[in-house]
């Protein structure tokens, strides 16, 4: 149960968690399943991932620029669901896998 005084409370609508910022959707997501995001990556073959399942998160080097705040999608072991990993645009920053 998520209340209005925890920090990565967005807003609660009809029984469902709402997230306006990808950042506070990342920390929930492993406090929430009680799961571990690995260390960040920088490496944008994301090799490191391949044969992992989890959600994958990605954040831009300049959310302006990229005209999000990051991505986050499942990941199946070999890619992105819809193939949306963002990894190859100029301005991946970084991507983290929670399992």
């Amino acid at each position: 149960m998520i209340s209005a005084k925890s920090e990565t409370f967005a807003e609660l609508h009809c029984g469902h968690v709402l997230f306006a910022e990808l950042g506070k959707m990342a920390k929930y997501l492993p406090k929430q399943f009680n799961i571990v995001a690995s260390k960040p990556i920088k490496d944008p073959s994301l090799s490191s991932f391949e044969g992992k399942k989890g959600i994958y998160f990605m954040q831009p080097r300049l959310p302006s620029a990229f005209g999000a705040l990051g991505h986050i999608t499942t990941w199946n072991g070999n890619a992105c669901l819809g193939g949306h990993c963002y990894n190859t645009s100029t301005h991946f920053y970084q991507a983290t896998l929670i399992r």
